[in-house]
């Protein structure tokens, strides 16, 4: 079971020097080294079992913690987005891959069926949202009637969708 993270707590870091954790983000933390009284920005910050801190990467040498506090929060909506992309991804291929296991022949599918197994996989709403920003990244394809697109178009504005977000999205096929 993981540990619970506390601002403001001491803690031994995985190089054997003492920190003080000053902001706890999601993906990221803020912690002060006791020896150099410096501030550093820590990514994926876990407790051990043992209690020390661990991290996947650290940036050291900031005089303020405004600053570091800035850059922490910076990274941590950095990989929120990342995460974010890499969910609405694996929704994309659920996708493609569930329709192509549901034809039958002669390009007949049974897309009741295959709706059914995405949501057992996926909420309804990961499922508009996939096809949503998909329509929304490829409105020059022809098989999108005006409908589909001007459907895309409501939803993502609707639920306030920040394309550029997904600007790497190539939705499903």
């Amino acid at each position: 079971m993981p540990k619970i993270i506390e601002d403001s707590a001491v803690y031994t870091g995985k190089n054997g020097r003492l920190y003080e954790l000053g902001k706890v983000f999601m993906y990221t933390a803020v912690v002060q080294d006791f020896q150099s009284r410096t501030y550093a920005v820590i990514t994926k910050p876990n407790i051990s079992d043992d209690g020390l801190l661990w991290w996947r990467t650290k940036q050291d040498g900031f005089k303020s913690r405004t600053k570091a506090t800035k850059t922490a929060k910076e990274l941590d909506q950095m990989y929120s987005l990342m995460e974010k992309n890499q969910e609405i991804k694996n929704v994309a291929e659920d996708i493609d891959d569930l329709i192509s296991k549901s034809y039958i022949s002669n390009f007949n599918y049974d897309l009741d069926e295959a709706f059914n197994k995405i949501i057992e996989k996926h909420s309804e709403f990961e499922v508009a949202q996939a096809v949503a920003l998909t329509i929304n990244a490829k409105s020059w394809d022809g098989r999108f009637s005006q409908l589909n697109k001007a459907w895309a178009d409501n939803f993502i504005t609707f639920n306030g969708i920040k394309t550029e977000e997904y600007d790497r999205f190539y939705g499903c096929n």
